[in-house]
C-alpha cells in the first residue's frame, strides 16, 4: 500500500541543523517501535549518493516522508551509531543503523530522583523522570494510575521510565519524534480502530472492506508456557538475609491474589487452582526503602507486592504470542492500541487457526520503501507479555546485576559494645546504645555479661604545711557552782616568782617548795550562795611546720561476701524489666537474648535511643562488664 508520495533522510545535528549539501536518497528506510524499549532504525544508501559524506557518527538521521495530502510527516530516525561498508559482487554498500530517538534519553541521568516518601507514592513519575530528559522532549499523559515509590542512583531517563514501567504494570511508546507517550496498564490500551483478516473473503460484509481493514499476508503463532509461575517470591534490594521481602506490606493484595507475608510469597488464585504451586524467587533489585524508617519499610515492601503482581498478571497463564505481517496499510499501527484479528484456516476439515478476538499491540516494525510502498508486521499478544529471546534474558540479568550495584542494597552487618561500670543499692549502672538510621532490621541482639567484686585504687598524696590557722580566744568560759563552800584546783608553773590568776590573789611562790609545778586548792566560805568564776582566754594563733607524706599505692577488692550475685540483680531494657533468666556460659559470665526487648513487629528498632540497666536493693557492691552483640541489617542510602 502508497503511503507516502516521497520520503528522504535528513542528517542533522544535536541542535536540529541539518547537515551536508541535502538529504539522503535510500532505498528504504527501516524502524522498529517496541512497547516500552528502545529499538532500531537501519536504512540501505548508495555510496554515489551525493550527501554520502555528511553521515558521521552520533549525528542523527531522520526520515521524513510526503502524505497523500501533502503535509510532510516524520516516519522515524535515531541516532547514527554503526556505519557499515560492505564489497560484494562488484557492488559496495553503505547500511547506516542506530538506536531510535529514545537512544537520547540514555545520554541523561535522573541522578539520585526520589519519587514518593514515606507516606506514600507519587501518580507522576513519568512527568518527574521525563523532567531530567534533553531539550526538545516531551511527554504525554504522564501520570500513572498507580502510585510509584523508588529511588533511582544515576540511571538513565530511559531505564528510568522502563524499571517505572515493569514495576506497576503500565507501558510507554515512542510518539512523533521526540515525545514519550505514556500509555498506562494494557487493561486500558485504547482502540486502534483497525481490523486485521486473513482466510475469509476481503469483501465479507460482516468484516466490511474500508480503509480500516488490512490484510494478513502471513501469521505465526507462538504459544509460551517455558515462563508460568503461579506463585512468587519476591526479593527487593539487599544481599543474603538482608533482602528485602514482603513481611512489611501494610496494603491489602489486587482482588484474585494471596499475599503471606510471613512466608514472603504473592499467588493468583485462579492460576493456582488451574496449574498447581509453581513458584520462583524473583529479584526486583531497584526496590529498596529510602530510609530505615518503618514507614518507609512498609512503602517499599508494598511496592514490591505490587510489581510481584503484575509480574504474575503476565506470566501466571500460558501466554499466546503472534507475529503478523499486514498489506493494504494505510494506518500506522502503534504499541499500545489493540486491534481485532479475524483469522481463519482449515485443512481436510480440520480448522488450524480459527481466531477472532481483540488482541493488545505490543510491537511494531514497519518499512517504508521504493515509490512510498509502505508495509508493516506487528508483534500481538492476549496480555502485554513479550517472549523474551536468549540474548533478552542474559539483558535482563545483567540490568538485576547493575541494579545491585546502582542502587543502594541492604547488608548484613555484626557490631559489638564492650563496657564496665560499678553499682550497688544506692547507684544503678545504666549502659546506652544506640541504633541509628543505618539500622534497617535487626536479626538477633545478644546480652552477655560479667559479675565481678568491686575494685577501687588507694593512693595518699604527698602534702607539706607551713600555713597558720585563724586567731582564735577572747572566749570567757565561765563555772559556777550552787554550794557556797567548794573548791577548785589551779595547776601552775612555780618557775616565776609570782602569778596573777583569775581570783585576782597573789602567791608568793619564795614561800613554796621550788618545785616546777604546783596544785593550789582554793577554797571559798562564801556563804552567801551561789558564785562563778571567769577565766580569760587572750587571742592566739596556731602554726604548722612544713612537712610531707610518702605515696602509697594498692588496689582494694570487696570481698566475695559482699558482692552481689545474679539472684540479686535486676535487668532493665528501656524501662522494663528483662523477662527471661539469663544463662550461664562459663567463667563468670551470663547471657541472654534481648532483641524482642528492642525490636518491633517487623524487626525494625523500636527506637534509637536504648538502654540497659542493672539495679538491686540488697546493701552489696559489684562490678559488672557488659557485651552487646548485634546482628543487623544496614543500608547506606538511610545515612545520606
Amino acid at each position: 500500500m502508497v503511503l507516502a508520495l516521497d520520503f528522504w533522510v535528513d542528517i542533522e545535528d544535536a541542535s536540529g541543523n541539518r547537515v551536508g549539501s541535502g538529504p539522503l536518497r535510500p532505498s528504504s528506510f527501516n524502524r522498529g517501535n517496541p512497547l516500552s524499549q528502545a529499538a532500531e532504525f537501519s536504512f540501505p544508501v548508495s555510496p554515489a549518493d551525493p550527501n554520502i559524506n555528511a553521515v558521521e557518527e552520533k549525528l542523527f538521521a531522520i526520515c521524513r516522508y510526503l502524505d497523500k495530502n501533502g503535509d510532510t510527516q516524520i516516519f522515524g530516525g535515531g541516532i547514527i551509531d554503526l556505519i557499515d561498508r560492505s564489497y560484494n559482487f562488484n557492488k559496495t554498500n553503505f547500511v547506516i543503523s542506530g538506536p531510535n530517538l529514545t537512544g537520547e534519553l540514555v545520554y541523561r541521568s535522573v541522578r539520585e530522583l526520589q519519587i514518593g516518601d514515606e507516606t506514600g507514592g507519587d501518580d507522576d513519575a513519568p512527568d518527574q523522570i521525563m523532567a531530567f530528559a534533553p531539550a526538545g522532549w516531551s511527554i504525554t499523559g504522564g501520570t500513572t494510575d498507580q502510585d510509584v515509590y523508588v529511588r533511582f542512583d544515576g540511571q538513565s531517563v530511559l531505564n528510568a521510565l522502563v524499571s517505572v514501567s515493569e514495576a506497576i504494570g503500565e507501558h510507554f511508546r515512542l510518539g512523533s519524534g521526540r515525545e514519550i507517550v505514556w500509555v498506562g496498564p494494557y487493561t486500558g490500551f485504547s482502540s486502534s480502530g483497525v481490523r486485521a483478516i486473513g482466510g475469509v473473503p476481503v469483501g465479507n460484509a460482516a468484516l466490511g472492506n474500508s480503509p480500516e481493514t488490512m490484510i494478513i499476508t502471513s501469521l505465526k503463532e507462538l504459544t509460551d508456557s517455558h515462563e508460568l509461575v503461579t506463585r512468587v517470591y519476591p526479593r527487593g534490594a539487599g544481599n543474603g538475609n538482608a533482602i528485602l521481602r514482603l513481611l512489611a506490606v501494610t496494603d491489602a493484595p489486587p482482588a484474585g491474589f494471596t499475599i503471606d507475608t510471613d512466608l514472603g510469597f504473592i499467588e493468583k488464585d485462579s492460576s493456582v487452582s488451574t496449574y498447581g504451586n509453581i513458584e520462583k524467587e524473583i529479584d526486583f533489585k531497584n526496590i529498596s526503602p529510602l530510609s530505615s524508617s518503618v514507614a518507609d519499610k512498609n512503602q517499599a515492601a508494598n511496592q514490591l507486592m505490587r510489581a510481584a503482581a503484575e509480574l504474575l498478571n503476565r506470566w501466571a497463564e500460558p501466554q499466546k504470542f503472534y507475529e503478523i505481517r499486514l498489506a493494504k496499510s494505510e494506518v500506522i499501527l502503534d504499541p499500545g492500541t489493540t486491534i481485532r484479528v479475524v483469522f481463519k484456516q482449515t485443512i481436510d476439515g480440520v480448522d488450524i487457526f480459527d481466531i477472532d478476538d481483540t488482541f493488545n499491540i505490543i510491537g511494531a516494525s514497519d518499512r517504508l520503501s521504493v515509490n512510498g510502498k509502505y508495509t508493516q508486521m506487528i508483534q500481538i499478544s492476549t496480555t502485554d507479555a513479550q517472549p523474551l529471546d536468549d540474548n533478552e534474558l542474559i539483558i535482563s540479568q545483567l540490568l538485576s546485576a547493575k541494579a545491585v550495584s546502582t542502587h543502594a542494597q541492604m547488608n548484613a552487618n555484626a557490631r559489638w559494645l564492650r563496657t564496665q561500670g560499678s553499682m550497688d543499692d544506692g547507684n544503678a549502672l545504666t549502659v546506652p546504645f544506640w541504633l541509628g538510621l543505618e539500622t534497617v532490621n535487626i536479626n538477633s541482639c545478644i546480652l552477655r555479661f560479667q559479675i565481678n567484686p568491686l575494685r577501687s585504687t588507694t593512693t595518699a598524696a604527698s602534702s607539706g604545711g607551713g600555713s597558720t590557722s585563724g586567731a582564735g580566744g577572747a572566749t570567757s568560759p565561765t563555772s559556777s557552782s550552787t554550794n557556797p563552800i567548794h573548791t577548785h584546783n589551779l595547776d601552775f608553773d612555780t618557775t616565776t616568782p609570782t602569778r596573777m590568776v583569775g581570783f585576782g590573789i597573789t602567791f608568793p611562790f619564795a614561800t613554796l617548795p621550788p618545785l616546777p609545778s604546783a596544785t593550789v586548792l582554793l577554797t571559798s566560805n562564801n556563804a552567801a550562795g551561789s558564785h562563778a568564776h571567769t577565766v580569760g582566754i587572750p587571742n592566739h594563733t596556731h602554726s604548722t611546720p612544713n612537712h610531707s607524706h610518702s605515696l602509697t599505692y594498692g588496689i582494694f577488692e570487696e570481698s566475695s561476701g559482699n558482692t552481689l550475685v545474679l539472684g540479686d540483680i535486676v535487668i532493665k531494657i528501656n524501662g522494663v524489666t528483662l523477662v527471661d533468666t539469663p544463662v550461664s556460659i562459663g567463667g563468670g559470665w551470663f547471657e541472654v537474648d534481648i532483641t524482642d526487648e528492642i525490636v518491633d513487629a517487623i524487626f525494625s528498632p523500636s527506637q534509637e535511643d536504648n538502654e540497659i540497666e542493672y539495679s538491686t536493693a540488697v546493701s552489696k557492691t559489684a562490678n559488672i562488664i557488659t557485651d552487646i552483640s548485634l546482628v543487623d541489617v544496614v543500608q547506606g542510602v538511610s545515612i545520606i
